[in-house]
């Protein structure tokens, strides 16, 4: 594998989960939850078109 390929990758990965667990976090103060549980993660997955 292409290693300059790998590191854009990495490069982008924190900036991804943070902006995942920001719409999952939602998802669950929408639930009147403060704590994610699996299924927030599923449904800001599937808010964004993601496989699941």
């Amino acid at each position: 594998m292409n290693a300059k390929f790998v590191s854009n990758h990495l490069l982008f990965l924190p900036s991804y989960l943070v902006s995942l667990f920001v719409d999952t976090n939602l998802a669950a103060i929408h639930a009147k939850r403060v704590t994610i549980q699996p299924e927030d993660l599923a449904l800001a997955r599937r808010l964004r078109g993601e496989q699941s």
